[in-house]
């Protein structure tokens, strides 16, 4: 009996899939990382998830069990250390993307609003084809000095995602107090600890569960 054409596809997306999990057990946490979205790629290019997370380390970071229909329903291919610029959402085509970035962009590279601005104008366009959109702006730190662009930045994101009729999550009103991240929500001061986890990972179940789309949480 002969096999059709996309069961043939999904066996060499499995081999190939057991090939790198075999190489990611024998290599550093790095190439792990980097293998392990290699892995997620692969295999959607033949079952595309429902939902594709994509973004920095606060996405990467986090647990998204719960999220989409089933064990690949949703993919993180969130990548410590991205800027908007560098994300890779050209072959996404998921139902639902889910997108985290921006802190890289500040903390990091010192981008200037009007960059920020031009580099998610991008992304959005990029993902246009994507029938839902969920963008979180950018989370405070627990350092006001570290805060000053946050605002400027996070009226541009949440104005683009808005242009491209993205819904958005204001993250800050649940984890954040007088624009400084709560003591109990951060683990070092910038990244979520499991309790500033387990709030994102709820406010975007909510927002998921909306019959009718919400333009702003």
């Amino acid at each position: 009996m002969s096999l059709s054409h996309s069961a043939i596809r999904l066996l060499q997306v499995l081999c190939i899939a057991g090939t790198i999990a075999f190489l990611t057990m024998l290599s550093s946490g790095t190439v792990r990382t980097s293998l392990a979205l290699v892995i997620y790629r692969t295999i959607a290019t033949v079952v595309p998830p429902d939902i594709v997370l994509i973004g920095d380390s606060h996405a990467q970071d986090c647990s998204w069990h719960g999220l989409g229909s089933g064990p690949l329903g949703a993919m993180n291919l969130a990548l410590r250390g991205t800027v908007i610029r560098q994300i890779d959402a050209v072959r996404m085509h998921p139902h639902t993307v889910i997108v985290a970035a921006g802190t890289n962009d500040l903390l990091v590279d010192h981008a200037p609003a009007s960059r920020i601005e031009f580099d998610f104008a991008i992304l959005m366009r990029v993902l246009s084809h994507v029938p839902r959109k969920i963008v979180t702006p950018i989370p405070y730190t627990s350092n006001g000095d570290a805060n000053r662009g946050h605002d400027a930045a996070n009226e541009i994101i949440r104005r683009t995602a808005l242009a491209y009729d993205a819904e958005v999550i204001d993250i800050n009103i649940l984890v954040a107090d007088n624009g400084l991240l709560k003591q109990d929500m951060t683990s070092d001061g910038v990244h979520f600890s499991q309790r500033g986890c387990d709030v994102w990972l709820m406010a975007i179940q909510k927002q998921l569960k909306s019959s009718i789309p919400h333009r702003k949480f």
